[in-house]
């Protein structure tokens, strides 16, 4: 047993630590739809490292540039600027994390409120990275069915 817990250690950070970095990314993970939901912009963007960051959806069309990647801006102003009402949920949620980077996979929903008999499905891929403010989102890509 003793042997088992020293190798764990060695392989990565402290129990205690993984535990309370885990609790912390679940938060943030809690954070995120409950806050489209609510239209906090300023609580969205403080889950972010900067509001520069690789953000997109990316459907039928390819990407070309990594600056087509960096598109918060379009999100921000049709989630938060354009007086629709969204509410998002996620599920299936996988979280995998390695010191101070970890990413997540999860499948999502979003009901425009005016239009709820018509969601969008999707899948999205979360990184993040661990700072002195504690973990932040790092980039967002995801694809939805259109």
């Amino acid at each position: 047993m003793r042997s088992a817990l020293l190798c764990m250690l060695a392989l990565g950070a402290p129990l205690s630590v993984q535990a309370n970095d885990t609790k912390e990314l679940r938060a943030l993970l809690a954070a995120y739809p409950r806050f489209v939901s609510e239209g906090n912009r300023q609580g969205f963007e403080g889950l972010l490292l900067d509001k520069d960051i690789p953000f997109r959806g990316v459907y039928d069309n390819r990407a070309t540039s990594s600056q087509q990647l960096r598109d918060y801006t379009h999100f921000r102003e049709a989630v938060f600027d354009s007086g629709h009402r969204y509410r998002q949920t996620f599920s299936h949620v996988v979280v995998e994390m390695h010191g101070a980077i970890a990413q997540a996979s999860l499948d999502f929903e979003t009901i425009d409120l005016a239009h709820p008999s018509e969601p969008t499905r999707g899948w999205k891929i979360l990184q993040f990275v661990r700072g002195e403010g504690g973990w932040r989102i790092a980039s967002e890509l995801w694809g939805a069915a259109r």
